[in-house]
Order: structure tokens, then C-alpha cells, then sequence
């Protein structure tokens, strides 16, 4: 029968103490530090049993011989062309090493190891006809059961892969196929199925290759980050493992009993409730391990005795320095009998280890509504002792999968939004399955009334947008004709209240602990707020079909950019603000081709005699003669605020405030512009062009009752304009005009009377904003040619 415990039981706290630092299950035999950076490890074992390492690094190939594991001896060197990428296999007494360089490829004779060695390198391959194939570099290389050589990445022929038959000459492989039509970045092959991980497209695909000059497709499938990097199948059972290389990517299980129909199993995650940024490389399969080489992560073990469910059972961190991304562990090799495997780490060189064979505890069950019984979906499942965890969650049937690297008493706690937290303690052991389902309890829900006033008339606002929300939950509506709304059934705890509508500042009670019904009343000053958390209908005009602007939070995201924002201002509403939608795309096409423009709705400011507008902003990249500028717009009036300041420090620019004395102007109609300008002509030669923008605030103020202001100086109409523009002079005194486009260069200077006033032809200008510049005062106006 399973036992559990109560998480307050006293007697398993020893045991706890026991396991503060997680056993790591490996065990270092010895580590070569070599000059240069590494890449690659291969083995091979000689027929009097002795074990090699074949090192790839950017100098070139070193084998070391591990008669004594302790003390690796450096036998052979093979100078090639320099290269951070070098991998190697090896078929019976052969090294097969390939390289991104022109020196084709590198064989080993080692059959005279451990005191002689020889090579050679190998670019030119007859086919069976005699006709000559030149294979110059590789980016990977497998070798299958029956001395077929597969370089994935080739060139000037193999894009996909060439296909070499060593099995005849091992020094002289002779010429089979070719696959040029979709590159692979590497492939994996047992018992004549490819299994291709097509990077660029971000697909695992499977080939019959029974007939190595006509590789048949079979089928595919799109990998969890689509940049698909390796691919692994077990020899005992037909499940495939794959990794993408990409930021806190997943190791994936794939079935593939039906190689025209491959199917997800499961996927592990070093650190999914992490942020780490951690990037798994290669995998390996042996026995019932996985060696996966995780980069900074070291070699990580997983148990796959069940390939829905894998464990972490081993690792050794082969990388101690706190630099992330593409640094560390590079690669593994599982295959010596004597239980010894090797790893190679860029930085450190060569790692020759041993694996205890630890075996994973599992467990798994059924997460549900303890009232309704109603399965709960995506709970968040936690087994810990101390500080190790291993996180997963509840699939659609409320099914889970889990386990732990050691055996004996452990905590699972089990959280969902909506339910008590559920705690217990488990008594688990190692190679077999712990049945525990979990009931959960829903917590308590309340009808919560909000109502909305003017703070100044005390007058009920209707069609108020109104949110209450935490990390968990977003319940959100409009305020009706009296100002309210009852929200029902809201659970309990705490939350963020906030309401707003244009025309008026939000109101905002940042946390209230609701543990009942209860009656809100929210008060609104005039002015224009938008911190983003509502929709009050900014809208956009572009040239570009892929580059807009959107509202949201980043957390699509995978990339922790440390030079562009990522975070909404920490001082205001809610987390969303706009930018651009381009922030992880490296294609040209993503890079602003033109105009993106995004207008805030309409303002009033009738009976103020100025505004005062206030913002964060911030822009990045574009061709020479790009700009992101702010503007305040009038039906008659597009006023210039700044030109928005480029900073790579990661951050939004120090906030901007401007106030505009509205004299003469109207003042029924006022909007503000965010203008990106990106010239088509330059847009594709720099870095693609990007821009947040949050927290804005307008506000009018009165200075005079009588509102006695001197007038603008001069106005111009219609703008837009197609054909011709009015300037006319609002002063007793003639004035001086300049006409510039957005470089600076100067289209034509007009002169025009006291009070008088010309037509202006733009017929010949090209289509876009020009800024008319009066000398004596420096007003500027700027002018749209449509």
C-alpha cells in the first residue's frame, strides 16, 4: 500500500537535512585543460579494450588513450584549418572528422593505436560510374550500423546531406546521393530511417533511406522552438529525442512506431519555472539514459525508462563560470563498456567521468476538483527536498508525471489559481511508481460592486472601463448607466482595482484583500491617462505589411534582451505598454520598410488655456536618414514635441514633458503621433528599427481667464496637402520661411508680407513630411505631402 505523509511531520526532517545538496550521481575521473577552445568528443575502443577520446577542437583533431581514466595521455594531433565547429564519428578503426572550413574530410587510421597513427584528407568521391563529387566542408557528420557516412551541412554539394559508402574503403568512401533541396543541420540513421533536424525550418523529419540513392520523405513535424538542432532514436524502442538550440528549449520524445505519422510523447524542462537562460545541444541515447551536453548546464542524465515521463537521475557541470548561452558542455559520448563517458566543454576541454546508474523514483496521478471531481488542468506540481525541485504539471485529463533522483521521503506541493495550496510528503522509491492523486479545494467567491464617479461633479460615469485583477486572475467590464457593474463570483484575495475611461485620469486602489462582498467606489479627475492597461483605441497607420506596433507585457518573448526595454515602466499601472512587434525577428523583411505611425484617440481641451503632455518613449535602429519623433496634431497644426533620444542601455528614455500655450489653436481635436520613419532606401542595411512607448499623460491647465495670448505667428492650410499650401503671415511684420525636408535639405525659402498671405506649390515634392521653419521666431510647422 503507498504511504503519505502530512507535510508537518516532524520525523522527516533528518532526512531533509541529508539531502540539502542533491547527489549528483557522477563522479570525475580526470579533466585535460587544452589551449585552445574545444568542440566535439567522439571514442573508440581498440581491439585490446584500451578507450580513446577524439577531441574535435578549433585547431584541430587530439585523440588521448584512457588506459588509466586518472591520467589521459595525448597519442596523436592532427593540425587542421582553423574552426569553432569540428565533429567527428568513428566506424571500426576509423575516425571520420568534418569541419565548416575547405579541408574536406579528415580520416584516422588507428588501427596500429595506441603507437601509431596516420591520416589523410579526403575531398573528391567517385561515384559507381567513376564520376567525381567534390565535398569540401560539413557542418555534421553520422556514420549508421552498415558504414554508410551521412554529412549533413555540406557544400558545394549535400546541403542536406551527401551520402558516402565506407564500407568498401574505409580511406576512400565512395560517392552515393546527395539531398540539396533543404538543409540539415544534422541527421541520426539506424536501420535505414533519417531522422533529419531541418534547423532553418524548425522541423524533425523522417526518411526511408533502404535505397541510399533515393531517399524517400516520410513525414515531419515542427519542433517546440523551431530552430531544430539534433536528433537521437533509442535502438531497443522507436522513440526519437530532439533538442532545438534555443534559449530554456525542451529535450522532446517523439513516437515513432508510424514513421508517417510521428508523435509527440513528452518533453523535459532543466528549469521551467526558471529564468535562466539555458540552451540544451546535443543528446545521446544509451541503455536507458539520455546524455544530453546542455552547454553552461554541464551533461545532464535523464532516466527514460518511461518516455512520457524522463528524470533527471545524474549531471556534471562541466561549466563553474556565471556567462550564459553558447559557453560550456558541447558534447557527450555514453558508449564505452567499461561505463566511463566523455564530455567536451568549449572553454574547458576534455572531461572523463563515470555515471553510478542511478535510477529515477516516479510518480504520477490525477489532479481534481475535490467538490465537483472535475479534473483541473495545468496545475503546477512541485517535488522537492530542500532546495531540489523537479516542476511539471497536469495535462487536459488532469493526468501528471513526475518523479525524483532519490529514494525515500519527499514533498510534492500542488498549486492552481483558484484552489488551497496542497501540501503532503510522499515516501517514494527508486525504479518504481508512486500512485497519489490529489483533490484540490476551491476557494471562497464574492459578488464585488464597483461604481464610478466624477471627482469633481460627483456625477455617475457610465461606459468606464473597470479591472480587477491579480497574477491568477483578470476580471474586467464596463461601468453601466449608473456608473456600476457587479462582478460575480470573484475569488478571494488580493487585488490590483482600477478604472478608467478617455477623458479622464485612471483611478487605481493598487491592492485590496477581498474575503467578502464588497462595495467600491472609484472617483475620476479630467485629463487623459493611458498606462496601457485599458483599450482606449490608439490606433495605427503603416506602410510596412509586418512591422506594427502591439500592447502587451514582453512575455512573448524568449530572449532576455539586455540593450532594448522588456519591462513596462516599473512606476505606473498594470505591466503593458506598446512596441513594436519585431524585437526577435532577424529577417530583413521585419526591419521597417517606411512609415509606422501610432496615433492616441482624440482630446478635448476647450476651456484650458494649455496642455501639458507627458511620456515614456523609447527607439532603436533604422537606416541612415530614419527617425522616431513625437508630435502633437491639430486638424490644422502638427507640431514637433522631440525627436525621441536612442539609448542601447536596455531601458526607456527619462521621462518627457511638454507644455503647449493653445492660444488660437483648436482645441477640440488634439492627438499625439508616434512617428517611426525608416527609408526604404537604407532600411535594409542597419539593425531593424524598434520603439516602446508607456505611461502617457495629458492634462490642460487655465492661466487666464480672458485667455489674452499673442497668436501664432503664422498658420498653414490645408495639411495634408497634395498640391498647394496657404502660409498665412498672422503679424504686423513680413517674415522669412524656410522649407526643409526630413534630411535637413533645403527646398525652397519664401518671403511674405505683414498680415498677407501666398499659395505654395509642393506639386514636386516627393510624398512625406517637410518642416516649415520661420527664421525670426524659429517656429517650425511641419507639413505632410500627400
Amino acid at each position: 500500500m503507498n504511504k503519505f505523509y502530512l507535510l508537518c511531520v516532524s520525523f522527516c526532517f533528518s532526512y531533509f537535512l541529508g539531502l540539502s545538496q542533491a547527489p549528483t550521481h557522477v563522479n570525475l575521473l580526470s579533466h585535460v585543460k587544452i589551449a585552445e577552445h574545444a568542440s566535439s568528443i567522439w571514442g573508440y575502443t581498440d581491439p585490446a579494450g584500451i578507450e580513446y577520446a577524439l577531441l574535435g577542437t578549433v585547431e584541430g583533431l587530439r585523440i588521448y588513450s584512457l588506459e588509466d581514466p586518472t591520467k589521459p595521455i595525448e597519442r596523436y594531433f592532427v593540425k587542421a584549418s582553423n574552426s569553432s565547429w569540428r565533429e567527428l564519428k568513428s566506424y571500426k578503426d576509423r575516425a571520420y572528422v568534418v569541419t565548416e572550413e575547405k579541408d574536406g574530410m579528415l580520416i584516422v587510421d588507428m588501427s596500429k593505436a595506441p603507437d601509431t597513427f596516420t591520416h589523410r584528407f579526403v575531398k573528391n568521391y567517385l561515384d559507381e560510374k567513376g564520376d567525381t563529387f567534390v565535398v569540401e566542408k560539413s557542418h555534421t557528420i553520422y556514420i549508421d550500423e552498415d558504414g554508410f557516412i551521412y554529412l549533413a551541412g555540406s557544400a558545394p554539394i549535400g546541403y542536406g546531406c551527401a551520402i558516402l559508402d565506407a564500407s568498401k574503403d574505409l580511406d576512400q568512401p565512395s560517392f552515393v546521393s546527395a539531398i540539396d533541396s533543404i538543409y540539415f543541420h544534422e541527421v541520426h540513421v539506424f536501420q535505414n530511417r533519417m531522422y533529419a533536424a531541418e534547423l532553418w525550418d524548425g522541423l524533425i523529419s523522417v526518411w526511408n533511406v533502404t535505397d541510399k540513392k533515393l531517399p524517400v520523405r516520410l513525414s515531419d513535424a515542427s519542433t517546440a522552438e523551431q530552430f531544430t538542432h539534433a536528433a537521437w532514436i533509442e535502438q531497443n524502442r522507436k522513440v526519437l529525442y530532439t533538442t532545438d538550440e534555443r534559449d530554456k528549449a525542451p529535450v522532446e520524445v517523439w513516437d515513432v512506431n508510424n514513421p508517417t505519422a510521428i508523435r509527440k510523447l513528452s518533453e523535459f524542462n532543466l528549469y521551467p519555472e526558471e529564468k535562466n537562460q539555458t540552451i540544451p545541444h546535443n543528446v545521446f541515447h544509451h541503455g536507458r539514459y539520455l546524455f544530453v551536453s546542455w552547454y553552461t548546464e554541464g551533461v545532464r542524465i535523464l532516466d527514460t525508462k518511461d518516455p512520457r515521463n524522463l528524470i533527471e537521475v545524474g549531471y556534471y557541470d562541466t561549466y563553474l563560470d556565471n556567462e550564459i548561452g553558447f559557453h560550456g558542455c558541447w558534447s557527450a559520448y555514453p558508449y564505452f563498456k567499461s561505463g566511463r563517458f566523455i564530455a567536451s566543454d568549449i572553454e574547458n576541454g576534455l572531461y572523463v567521468m563515470e555515471f553510478d546508474q542511478n535510477k529515477a523514483a516516479f510518480i504520477e496521478g490525477k489532479v481534481f476538483d475535490k467538490k465537483t471531481l472535475a479534473p483541473i488542468i495545468d496545475a503546477k506540481i512541485d517535488i522537492n527536498v530542500i532546495d531540489h525541485h523537479v516542476y511539471s504539471s497536469s495535462n487536459i485529463n488532469g493526468e501528471y508525471r513526475t518523479g525524483f533522483s532519490e529514494e525515500g521521503v519527499v514533498f510534492i506541493a500542488v498549486q492552481k489559481a483558484g484552489y488551497k495550496p496542497f501540501l503532503a510528503a510522499l515516501q517514494i522509491k527508486k525504479d518504481s511508481i508512486f500512485n497519489f492523486d490529489v483533490a484540490m479545494e476551491p476557494l471562497p467567491s464574492y459578488p464585488i460592486k464597483i461604481r464610478v464617479k466624477d471627482a469633481l461633479t460627483n456625477e455617475s460615469i457610465s461606459d468606464a472601463q473597470l479591472s480587477i485583477s491579480n497574477e491568477q486572475f483578470q476580471y474586467s467590464n464596463l461601468s453601466d448607466q449608473t456608473g456600476e457593474f457587479i462582478f460575480q463570483n470573484v475569488i478571494e484575495g488580493k487585488y490590483r482595482i482600477s478604472a478608467g475611461k478617455w477623458g479622464y485620469l485612471h483611478a487605481n486602489i493598487s491592492e485590496l484583500d477581498l474575503q467578502n462582498g464588497q462595495d467600491i467606489e472609484l472617483f475620476l479627475k479630467k485629463g487623459y491617462q493611458d498606462d496601457f492597461i485599458f483599450d482606449h483605441g490608439w490606433t495605427q497607420v503603416t506602410d510596412d505589411a509586418k512591422v506594427k506596433f502591439r500592447k502587451g507585457d514582453f512575455s512573448e518573448l524568449k530572449t532576455p534582451f539586455s540593450n532594448y526595454p522588456i519591462k513596462d515602466m516599473p512606476d505606473d499601472i498594470g505591466d503593458q505598454c506598446y512596441y513594436t512587434n519585431n524585437y526577435e525577428e532577424i529577417e530583413d523583411a521585419w526591419k521597417l520598410n517606411g512609415t509606422l505611425q501610432l496615433y492616441s484617440p482624440w482630446m478635448n481641451f476647450i476651456g484650458y488655456s494649455e496642455v501639458e503632455i507627458s511620456y515614456n518613449a523609447w527607439a532603436y535602429g533604422g537606416g541612415a536618414g530614419r527617425f522616431s519623433r513625437m508630435y502633437l496634431v491639430t486638424p490644422r497644426d502638427t507640431i514637433l514635441m522631440e525627436n525621441v533620444p536612442e539609448n542601447f542601455r536596455g531601458e526607456f528614455n527619462p521621462r518627457s514633458s511638454f507644455t503647449y500655450n493653445m492660444a488660437g489653436k483648436s482645441k477640440d481635436s488634439i492627438r499625439v503621433l508616434f512617428h517611426l520613419y525608416n527609408p526604404p532606401q537604407t532600411a535594409f542595411t542597419e539593425i531593424s528599427m524598434k520603439a516602446t512607448l508607456d505611461k502617457f499623460l495629458a492634462k490642460g491647465t487655465i492661466i487666464s481667464a480672458n485667455e489674452n495670448f499673442v497668436q501664432n505667428a503664422f498658420e498653414v492650410y490645408p495639411n495634408p496637402a497634395k498640391d498647394f499650401v496657404t502660409i498665412e503671415n498672422k503679424s504686423a511684420q513680413e517674415l522669412n520661411f524656410t522649407l526643409v525636408n526630413i534630411y535637413g535639405q533645403i527646398m525652397s525659402q519664401y518671403s511674405i508680407d505683414g498680415n498677407g498671405m501666398a499659395q505654395i506649390s509642393i506639386q514636386n515634392l516627393l510624398e512625406g513630411l517637410y518642416m516649415l521653419k520661420e527664421q525670426g521666431s524659429q517656429q517650425i510647422k511641419c507639413i505632410q505631402k500627400l
